[in-house]
């Protein structure tokens, strides 16, 4: 056997070696495995937030092997919740407390939990870059797939940088091993060859989704080269067909790797390459099913890509042939979402050939009838959106609905361009445009095939009664919505249907037709029985009042008039008490407490009412366990937020919530850190501080908007306690501790430094800073009153106070040219004259004897000439004796010039 061939065994045989290992475990999803009862309790609630927290708790006071353990665990975790996160704000979030954690655990440590991490982190791009492929993602995931590509691209290139210099290290060390070290290096190599692969494999496909969002050549070659690492490529060179070892395409992340490398071909312009990739890999043995699954999609954008439509055509029939006895098969609907973005793509692109553009046109076809026949309007309305309606046909519901849609449209921007949107239309025009609109849909519900979209041709029926109320067609429109409510099986779209149907039939009979009055009435009742508790349900008891006419007062007293022998009774609470709440939230200040306590005396008879009914034990009894939630939440914003907060009242309101989360077992997880805010307010409220430092501490661990909103509280309190008793240094301590975190969110937030709430916030942690200073000489503390006020100078935003204040500082600081122009910044602007100007004037000269006595002597003449007795009593003995020291010092200043000017 060759050196060559014999070199190339041994690396197929180390490749099978790290791909069994990687198969075997890497690509699973870890499971935490709490030790003791309250991480079990925890975890087998789900309750990951918690339970993390009560790591980190580890992490910072426990014992060594428990911190070893906690670290190992919370990155588990920290894995876990990445994965189930959709949230981008959240995910940033645990991101950061990642690498928190990472900053902990030793590198060479660390490498398997890195990469999980960093792996949690790109499963949620994958997703959203694939939506883009097929036209389903927005601009904001767009945004976030780039800023998880941007973030974990370097990380997974870095960590097999580092981990191949590893492998390189224990390659070498292992023919002089001796004998008893040999199996631990073998198992360490073998470790770190499958670190390595898994690293290089994400980072590939990092780099191919960089190349696809960003149009960028140069990272489809390189992740060429990550792949190759994996596909047995020369070191440092891409992958090859050449060299893939076929008999490791049994592995999954193998024959992946190589499904990467043919679309990174197909990206480069060289479909030829790429089809190699793919036909080794679908004529590979064993393959894995989930591959195999894949392999029809790829195949359809590397001849997209390549502009081989005959090829497409022919795959795509052979996909759909069944086998003899099958039913018809089609696409599945991702696939066909697939071939209709692809091919429509082609058929409107100018550079493709007319007879390509043939084809692609008919592909694009097929696609959008398999969607239809699988009752999948959303994607096809959405693709007719993207690409218009040629492709749909000329007949049936879905072409009909499509033009009627369309119609509806353009009818409503006539409408808004000729006045009020909301209501129907005055302009004749738009009106023909509605009329049109409401004949299309029509259409699309009486088509013979209308019975297979079910719950579009109702949809399609509310529409048709929109364009005829628009029009001011009332009857008709009612008609229209009765029926779409009659034929429709979704609870909401009859909701919505019903709905509709007696706010147009009682415009109608606002309009003299009064033989509409019993239908209208009729429909009331039916919704109020089938919907009680809608804030519709409540706006049909104000309805002989004319609520929607009323202000919010004279609604709700309406409301509280209902009688409690009325069925309507507990609606119209609920509906006051929804009103009230709104009311509360909008109130100025003055307003605001008693709108507060008003709430809170209806909210608590209806969180009564809430209570009852969620431990009823019957069907409803879960949705108003969801009421009582909300409810509680109200009452404690409410009456927590009151200048007097009433904290009896709240408490008594989460003894109800308790029990009610207890019987239904509610998972509150998502509230703990706004509940944990109203506990801190209950904290601040009763002068428990080492509660509220329980709390707030607690809060700061989870972050977010409610950690955000304690630390302006705690701001705020520690401020006005400081400003109640100024000689309290430990109060002005506290007022530089949370100001200082309120002003690292808010600068974080983007918060630019000539906001208003920017200076107060930086003059007054300066003005405490100043005070601890003052009070014990405390050089940071001085030093930080001068950097938060210089940062105001150089934000074009001076105060007087900010400028005084820096004088004083930096001439204790010993700066005195910076004190110096402080106060003649000052000077400048101070009014000439009063008190504060001869303030500045003063120290500004007092400060430039010392450092310049030659400009002091000639800002002094200047001041004699201007002021020749020297200032008011009190001023003047200050600045003669200054002009005693320019003297003494041989600066006599010049005498001011006679009156009346020269000779």
């Amino acid at each position: 056997m060759s050196r060559l061939a014999e070199h190339r065994g041994w690396l197929v045989l180390a490749l099978a070696t790290t791909c069994a290992c990687i198969s075997a475990g890497a690509f699973a999803q870890d499971s935490v495995r709490p030790d003791d009862a309250f991480e079990t309790y925890l975890a087998d609630r789900n309750l990951t937030s918690v339970l993390a927290a009560h790591f980190r708790q580890q992490l910072a006071s426990g014992a060594p092997e428990e911190r070893v353990a906690a670290a190992e665990a919370l990155g588990k975790l920290y894995v876990k919740m990445l994965g189930e996160s959709k949230d981008a704000a959240r995910r940033q979030e645990l991101e950061e407390q990642s690498r928190e954690l990472l900053k902990i655990v030793p590198e060479a440590e660390s490498f398997e939990l890195r990469i999980n991490l960093a792996k949690a982190t790109y499963l949620q791009v994958e997703d959203m870059v694939e939506r883009e492929r097929l036209r389903l993602s927005n601009a904001t995931e767009r945004a976030e797939a780039a800023r998880i590509l941007r973030s974990v691209m370097p990380v997974f290139e870095e960590l097999g940088a580092k981990l191949g210099r590893k492998v390189d290290q224990l390659e070498k060390r292992e023919p002089s091993a001796r004998e008893g070290e040999i199996e631990l290096l073998r198992a360490e190599l073998t470790d770190a060859r499958r670190l390595r692969s898994l690293a290089r494999y994400y980072a590939g496909w990092s780099q191919y989704y960089v190349a696809l969002s960003e149009t960028n050549a140069a990272a489809a070659r390189r992740a060429l080269e990550d792949f190759g690492v994996i596909l047995n490529a020369v070191p440092g060179k891409p992958a090859s067909v050449e060299r893939l070892p076929a008999e490791l395409l049994r592995y999954e992340h193998v024959s992946r790797a190589a499904i990467g490398c043919a679309l990174c071909a197909s990206f480069l312009n060289n479909d030829v390459e790429a089809a190699r990739w793919l036909d080794a890999v679908e004529s590979a043995e064993n393959l894995p099913e989930e591959v195999q699954a894949q392999l029809f999609s790829r195949r359809l954008i590397v001849s997209a890509a390549a502009q081989h439509w005959a090829d497409v055509e022919l795959r795509v029939k052979r996909r759909r042939t069944p086998e003899p006895g099958e039913a018809d098969k089609r696409l599945s609907i991702v696939e066909a979402r697939l071939l209709a973005v692809l091919a429509l793509d082609a058929a409107r692109d100018s550079a493709t050939r007319p007879g390509l553009r043939t084809v692609a046109e008919r592909m694009g076809q097929a696609a959008l009838a398999d969607l239809v026949d699988q009752g999948e309007i959303g994607h096809v309305l959405d693709i007719v959106k993207l690409f218009g309606t040629a492709p749909i046909g000329d007949s049936g519901f879905i072409v009909a609905y499509v033009r009627g849609l369309q119609a509806y449209d353009k009818a409503r921007e006539a409408h808004k361009a000729a006045g009020p949107p909301d209501e129907p239309t005055s302009d004749p025009g738009a009106a023909n445009l509605y009329h049109q609109a409401a004949d299309l849909l029509a259409g699309a519900i009486s088509s013979d095939d209308s019975g297979r979209f079910a719950k579009e041709s109702a949809k399609a029926g509310i529409r048709q009664g929109l364009a005829l109320f628009f029009a001011g067609d009332f009857i008709a429109a009612g008609e229209c919505f009765q029926a779409a409510a009659d034929s429709s099986k979704d609870p909401l779209t009859r909701r919505d249907a019903l709905w509709y149907a007696i706010v147009t039939l009682d415009r109608a009979v606002e309009q003299g037709r009064a033989s509409q009055v019993p239908t209208r009435d009729r429909l009331a009742t039916l919704f109020l029985q089938e919907y009680p508790g809608t804030e519709n349900a409540a706006k049909l008891l104000l309805r002989q009042t004319r609520a929607d006419r009323l202000s919010d007062a004279k609604a709700v007293e309406i409301l509280l008039n209902v009688p409690k022998d009325s069925p309507m009774f507990e609606s119209a609470r609920r509906q006051a008490a929804r009103m009230l709440y709104t009311m509360y939230k909008r109130a100025g200040a003055s307003e605001r407490d008693f709108a507060a306590l008003r709430f809170a005396e209806i909210g608590e008879q209806v969180l009564k009412l809430e209570q009852a009914r969620a431990t009823a034990g019957d069907s409803q009894s879960k949705k108003a366990a969801e009421a009582v939630v909300l409810r509680v939440r109200q009452l404690a914003d409410a009456l927590l937020s009151a200048s007097a907060p009433d904290v009896p009242r709240v408490e008594a309101a989460f003894a109800v919530l308790t029990a009610v989360e207890n019987q239904h077992s509610l998972d509150l997880r998502q509230l703990e850190p706004e509940l944990a805010f109203r506990r801190l307010q209950i904290a601040i409220a009763r002068g428990d501080e080492p509660a509220a430092r329980r709390e707030m501490d607690r809060l700061r661990d989870s972050g977010g908007a409610f950690a955000r909103a304690a630390d302006r509280l705690m701001y705020r309190r520690a401020l006005n306690r400081w400003k109640a008793s100024p000689q309290e240094t430990a109060l002005a301590r506290d007022a530089v501790a949370h100001g200082l975190r309120v002003l690292e969110e808010l600068e974080t937030a983007g918060a630019k430094p000539a906001e208003p709430s920017m200076i107060a916030l930086r003059d007054a942690i300066a003005d405490a800073a100043a005070a601890v200073f003052r009070a014990g000489a405390e050089l940071h503390m001085r030093d930080l009153a001068i950097k938060l006020d210089r940062g105001q100078l150089e934000a074009g935003q001076r105060t007087g106070a900010s400028l005084r204040r820096l004088g004083e500082l930096l001439e204790h600081a010993n700066d005195l040219p910076g004190a110096v122009s402080a106060w003649q910044e000052l000077l400048v602007g101070t009014p000439d004259g009063s008190d504060a100007w001869y303030e500045a004037r003063y120290h500004s000269l007092r400060l430039l004897i010392v450092i310049a006595p030659a400009d002091a002597a000639a800002a002094m003449s200047q001041f004699r000439a201007l002021h020749p007795d020297l200032g008011p009593a009190g001023w003047h003995e200050k600045f003669l004796e200054l002009d005693l020291k320019l003297k003494d010092l041989g600066h006599s200043p010049s005498p001011a010039p006679p009156q009346g000017g020269g000779p």
